[in-house]
Formats: structure tokens, C-alpha cells, sequence
């Protein structure tokens, strides 16, 4: 069996002292483990060892470029030194090398936290990457939307211009018909038999609809290419002038109107007054002809939702369910001009005001019973 001197520790000592810290790799310590159990082997006190490490210091700490560093790493490997030979001088029931793989596994541990941390540094990079990369895309396709949209805005905006142009044209020529009609009723009318005034009365109301239409087609494109101003409206003072308005329709129908007290609501007085003559005169026009016509106005208030709803109410013929849709859409008629004359375009305009205004437009009927046509708009309600 090989047996170790006081000198060989010296020179192992100072050698692997040395040897740390110049490299300053943790795995260099093991050295300090074999010497602290040799030195408490050997005899060799702690005062020795101590005297062994004050030799070293002074040559290692003069010879050093970087002495702070350096400094540290001398006291590390001291501090390793006496850690181990305290721990054996007090019984420390392992042996050095259990102590050695202990170490070696406490700094595996912390090796491989590093490449834990490491790596979820790298995921985070990557990340915030993709994350940089992703707002980026967004930011373009919210681009690409605003100048879509921008696009659509004035294609919406020349398509009226371009409506309103073409009505406005037609509306000369046919007026300059209608006249031209009624001059030939009027002034030849007696040579006509029977049969050619009948040709005559269906070109007057020919006319009269196309007259109509073209007035209806010109309101709509005014609507949409109409610059939007909100203002207070008073919807009381608003249905006592549609009332007004309609008063020989409905005073020849006998009609029974009634209207609950009404907000002051923040939109387009214009466009809420067509709106709304256009659910009156619909009211009236499709009534049941067995029964007298009530039409009831109210508005109601859900504070859930912070949701305004202003609703024209009759008992008149009703719409059947599959139509609901479609008698929204332009030029969209349920009925011959004979029964029910008018364009098809004003719930169209109604859905478009409604739209204006940030709402839309409710339907509830029921065939024989009566339909329920209701403004719903958001925080539109100044007072209730």
C-alpha cells in the first residue's frame, strides 16, 4: 500500500491550487476532496494546511494578471479543502468518495438547470420572434383592410353618384311622357274607343310607377352617398309630424295610431323621419281590409345590453316567415302593383338607414295577425 508524506500534500496542494485557478473549472475540486482525506489520513492538522495555503497564496497571488479573479478562486478551493476535512474530522459518515459523487451529482443537477434555462431562453427568444413576427403580419393585414375598405367606401360612393346621375336623367324623359300622355287623354281622348282608353289609362299608371320608382331609387342613393351628422332627435316631436304627414291616409282608413312616450335619441333626424315614414305608410298600405287598422309606436330600453328598441307595431296582413329576409333586399316585391303599388326599395332604404346608425332591423309577423318592424340601435338614447 502506497502511503503519503507531508510533502507530496504540499506539492499535490499547491499543484492543483494552482492548476484552479488558472482554469477555475468546478470539476478541478475533486482534487480538494483527495487532499483533505489524505491530509486527515496523514495527521495533518488544519493549522498545516493552512500554512500549506498561505505559501501558495503568496506566489499564485503576485503571479497573477488578474489578481480579484484569482483571489476568489485560491479562497474557493481553500474553503472546498477545510469543508471536506471538517466534515470527515466530525464523523461525517460518507467516505470521500461518496462526498465526490454527491458533488458531482448536486452539479450535474445544476448543469443541467443551466441547459434547462438555457433552452427556455432560446424558446423565449423564439417566441418573441414569432410574436414580433405575428404582429407584424396583423399590422399589414390591418393596413390592407383600411385601404380596402377605403376602396369600398368609394366604389359605394360612385355607385350613388353614378344612381343618382342616371335617375336624375330618366326622371325628365318620363315626366316629359306622363305629360305627353296626359296631353293626348285630355286633348284626343274622345277618339279613342274603349279599349284604346284603357291602353291609355295603363300607360298614365306605367308612367306614374316609373315616375315612383325613379324618386324611390333617387332617395336611396342620397341616403348612402349623404355625408352622416348626428344630432339629438326628439321621436315624440318626430311621429306627431309623421302623423301630420299621413294625416289623410290615415283619417281616410280610419286609422287608430297610437305612441307611447318616446326617447330623445342621438342620430340623423332626416334619415330616421324617412325610416319611420316608410314603417307607417307600409303599416297602412298593408292592412287587413275585415278589420279596423291599429298601429302602436313604443320604445323600450335594456339596460343589459345598453340596446335602444323603437318598434311600429299593426294588425295588418302579416308576412310569412320565409319573406323575412328577402323583403329587405332592393326591388324585392310580395305583391303585383295592382294589389299593393310601390318600388320594392323602401325596406331597403330602412336597412340602410338602419345600418347608418350603427343598428339594424327587427321583423316579427305572423300571416292574418299583424307584423312588429323594430329600429335596435346601441347607446343611441340621450333620455329616456
Amino acid at each position: 500500500m502506497n502511503t503519503v508524506q507531508p510533502q507530496d500534500i504540499a506539492e499535490r496542494y499547491i499543484s492543483a491550487l494552482e492548476d484552479f485557478a488558472e482554469f477555475g473549472q468546478e470539476t478541478r475540486l475533486i482534487q480538494a476532496y483527495d487532499l483533505a482525506r489524505d491530509a486527515l489520513q496523514e495527521g495533518i492538522s488544519l493549522a498545516e494546511i493552512s500554512g500549506i495555503h498561505h505559501v501558495a497564496l503568496q506566489e499564485l497571488f503576485d503571479a497573477s494578471a488578474n489578481p480579484m479573479e484569482r483571489l476568489e478562486r485560491l479562497e474557493q478551493f481553500f474553503l472546498e479543502v477545510i469543508a471536506v476535512y471538517d466534515m470527515a474530522l466530525r464523523g461525517y459518515k460518507s467516505n470521500v468518495q461518496s462526498l465526490q459523487a454527491e458533488n458531482l451529482k448536486r452539479r450535474g443537477t445544476e448543469a443541467r438547470l443551466r441547459e434547462l434555462s438555457d433552452e427556455l431562453k432560446r424558446q423565449r427568444d423564439s417566441l418573441d420572434i414569432q410574436v414580433r413576427g405575428r404582429t407584424a403580419e396583423l399590422a399589414e393585414k390591418a393596413s390592407d383592410l383600411a385601404r380596402a375598405n377605403l376602396q369600398l367606401q368609394h366604389a359605394n360612393r360612385e355607385q350613388a353618384e353614378f344612381t343618382y346621375a342616371i335617375s336624375h336623367d330618366l326622371k325628365s324623359p318620363v315626366n316629359t311622357i306622363g305629360m305627353l300622355i296626359n296631353e293626348l287623354s285630355l286633348g284626343y281622348g274622345g277618339l279613342f274607343d274603349e279599349e284604346g282608353r284603357e291602353l291609355i289609362d295603363l300607360a298614365v299608371q306605367t308612367v306614374g310607377r316609373m315616375g315612383d320608382l325613379i324618386e324611390d331609387v333617387l332617395s336611396y342613393s342620397r341616403t348612402v352617398e349623404r355625408g352622416f351628422s348626428v344630432e339629438p332627435v326628439d321621436l315624440n316631436q318626430l311621429f306627431a309630424d309623421l302623423r301630420s304627414d299621413l294625416h289623410g291616409d290615415i283619417t281616410s282608413h280610419a286609422v287608430q295610431l297610437e305612441a307611447a312616450e318616446l326617447p330623445v335619441v342621438s342620430g340623423n333626424a332626416l334619415q330616421l323621419r324617412i325610416l319611420f315614414h316608410n314603417l307607417l305608410s307600409n303599416a297602412i298600405k298593408f292592412r287587413d281590409p275585415e278589420r279596423p287598422l291599429r298601429i302602436r309606436v313604443s320604445g323600450t330600453a335594456d339596460p343589459a345590453t345598453g340596446s335602444l328598441r323603437i318598434s311600429v307595431s299593426d294588425n295588418g296582413i302579416g308576412i310569412p316567415p320565409e319573406y323575412h329576409k328577402q323583403i329587405f333586399a332592393l326591388f324585392q316585391r310580395l305583391h303585383t302593383h295592382d294589389t299593393y303599388p310601390g318600388s320594392g326599395l323602401g325596406l331597403a332604404l330602412c336597412k340602410r338607414i338602419a345600418l347608418n346608425h350603427k343598428g339594424v332591423i327587427d321583423l316579427s309577423s305572423t300571416p292574418g295577425r299583424g307584423s312588429t318592424f323594430s329600429l335596435v340601435v346601441t347607446g343611441g338614447a340621450y333620455d329616456s
